[in-house]
């Protein structure tokens, strides 16, 4: 069997890893030019992401990762405050077993050693067909074309393989909002904010005009899940905040995806002063080691319409086919899972145990199931934004919160 995956992303790089371990040739095409020009900052693995990892990587590459992150699962409370920092409540979350946190350009990096020289870096994918012969074919952009009996688009969000596939639906539909993101350096905010934001758990504060931001603790080199000889060190090499602001689209919330660098953190922590949002929240952005910075428009799948397509030789994993908003920290681990399931779809398949076709069915209705859940759970927090986007409704939304939070056994303080 020979499988061609488009795009070189958590989900895209997994299955690769997975099919290899499992003997059939898959080979990854990326149209990035490297790995050094994809973003992203820190994610949430949970134990069923894990389980799947430990299914797909040789056990080198697990351990790379143990020693890279840290622990997801020691402190699982949210500050919840408005934009002044007036905290409003404590969350206290619970996991199902063992859960890690990670730099997405860790685990892409220590996930790309082990598809080893199966990735196409500049190949970007311009459609496909299905042959008469069975498989796949497809065209590239520069001419290039590829037969494959399985064509798997893990090319995110805008999902050219999902395009296609749904004829021309696209597979997911902006929020509303748009995201800035960064990581900042402990040492570069004030004792103020440090301790404001605290080391352990995180914080999430709401405020007016659908306006949100998440901060989050990260020092893999200090607090590692494993003490293990790295082959590199994590990217994030210090105590770190990393962060999450969202913002209500509007013409001037719309702007800072034009801009990048310092004048991108500027203008998003102006934008957030404006609506009087403290100057301890918003330090972590004005603050932030510019080169990590990147704004985007948030998106989301419909998660009662996943893989409307009838199954064949060519599916789509990942944000490709339920894409879902950062507010959750669902789509690194979500992702994860469709690799591990769709390698044992088609593993089965290579064994003759069962056709592609029906390999791929059985693959999307498991997908659905768990996929539909994680978008479910990552829509609430813009309802949340839509909620408290004026002052009757922050109040309103307090006051339900309250009794909401006793049934759970929230702590509030």
């Amino acid at each position: 069997m020979k499988v061609a995956i488009i795009g070189a992303g958590i989900g895209g790089l997994a299955l690769g890893c997975g099919l290899r371990r499992s003997g059939i040739e898959a080979t990854v095409y990326e149209r990035d030019g490297g790995l050094g020009d994809t973003g992203g900052y820190h994610l949430h693995l949970h134990s069923r992401a894990l389980d799947a990892l430990r299914s797909l990587l040789v056990p080198e590459v697990l351990e790379q990762i143990y020693g890279s992150s840290t622990a997801g699962d020691i402190d699982l409370t949210t500050a919840m405050r408005d934009h002044r920092a007036r905290r409003l409540a404590t969350l206290r979350g619970a996991e199902d077993g063992r859960s890690i946190n990670i730099d997405r350009a860790t685990l892409l990096r220590l996930l790309a050693h082990q598809v080893g020289d199966s990735v196409r870096w500049g190949a970007t994918c311009l459609d496909h067909a299905a042959t008469p012969g069975g498989g796949a074919v497809v065209r590239f952009v520069d001419g290039s074309t590829v037969h494959a009996d399985v064509v798997v688009g893990a090319d995110g969000a805008r999902s050219a393989v999902a395009e296609q596939l749904s004829q021309g639906r696209v597979a997911s539909r902006p929020v509303g909002l748009v995201g800035v993101g960064g990581m900042t350096p402990a040492s570069a905010l004030s004792t103020t904010t440090a301790e404001l934001l605290g080391t352990s758990g995180s914080n999430f504060a709401l405020g007016p005009r659908r306006t949100a931001l998440y901060v989050g603790f990260h020092d893999p080199i200090a607090n590692p899940v494993a003490d293990v000889a790295l082959w590199e060190p994590p990217a994030t090499r210090e105590a770190t905040y990393i962060f999450g602001a969202m913002l209500g689209e509007s013409p001037a919330s719309l702007s800072l995806l034009q801009l990048s660098g310092r004048e991108l953190g500027a203008a998003t922590a102006r934008q957030l002063s404006s609506l009087g949002w403290s100057p301890d929240l918003t330090a972590v952005i004005a603050n932030t080691a510019e080169t990590s910075l990147a704004a985007f428009r948030l998106r989301s799948a419909d998660p009662e319409v996943l893989a409307p397509w009838a199954a064949g030789p060519v599916c789509a994993i990942g944000d490709a086919v339920h894409a879902v908003p950062p507010t959750a920290g669902q789509g690194a681990a979500t992702a994860i899972l469709d690799a591990q399931v769709l390698c044992d779809e088609l593993t089965a398949a290579a064994r003759g145990d069962k056709t592609v076709a029906v390999a791929v069915h059985d693959f999307s209705s498991q997908m659905r199931t768990y996929a539909q859940t994680a978008v479910n759970d990552s829509l609430k927090p813009v309802t949340w934004m839509e909620r408290s986007s004026t002052r009757p409704g922050r109040i309103a939304m307090r006051t339900a919160g309250v009794f909401a939070d006793l049934r759970r056994g929230v702590v509030r303080r």
